[in-house]
């Protein structure tokens, strides 16, 4: 019976050793959230134009999927003012510039908002401002239809920076890296008690 369980104990610390690894290694494992930002804009992004642009282009820093991506331009009031239809530019081989045509505009101020869906599932939306003549773009959009022209262009342009990638700590991995140590120290401790 002791050939037995010699020939056993071995293979036992084998995998405690590698269970023990695993789990010193697991709490350094990081999740990474991705979040594509614009490459390019046309209009730029808080630009103030002195004739109004026939479209809209978005140049992104990941590939897009057709489905689930758009462009919407809207007036000061949130009157949509886009010829409706924004879709991905098929004549962009790397799939990551999303279009949309607009009428001749009037001078005010515009609000592009983009929503697109990344070919691996994920969806990022944004916004921003550009104005076209002599305007004041404001850093958020009103809620409601303004009455006054004060409340359209309340204070001078502020650019948010883009989002990256976005790192965060694994904690309930670490938690279950912690528990493995543990238990492959008392299996360790029990099997050196019996001899």
């Amino acid at each position: 019976m002791k050939t037995a369980s010699i020939s056993k104990e071995p293979k036992i610390k084998k995998f405690l050793i590698f269970l023990t690894i695993i789990a010193l290694w697991i709490p350094f494992v990081t999740v990474s959230a991705h979040e594509t930002t614009i490459k390019t804009a046309n209009p730029a992004v808080n630009a103030i134009l002195k004739e109004a642009p026939f479209e809209v282009r978005l140049v992104f820093t990941d590939e897009i999927s057709p489905d689930g991506s758009s462009i919407h331009v809207s007036d000061a009031n949130g009157k949509k003012v886009d010829l409706g239809n924004s879709g991905l530019d098929l004549n962009d081989p790397d799939h990551v510039t999303l279009v949309v045509k607009l009428p001749v505009l009037p001078t005010g101020v515009y609000r592009v908002d983009w929503e697109i869906k990344l070919i691996d599932g994920d969806s990022t939306v944004g916004d921003y401002f550009f104005g076209i003549g002599n305007v004041i773009l404001p850093t958020k959009m009103p809620e409601t239809e303004p009455t006054t022209e004060a409340e359209v262009g309340i204070t001078t342009p502020t650019t948010t920076a883009p989002s990256s990638t976005t790192y965060m700590p694994a904690g309930w991995i670490g938690v279950v890296g912690i528990g493995l140590v543990s238990i492959a120290g008392l299996i360790i401790f029990i099997s050196r008690k019996r001899k």
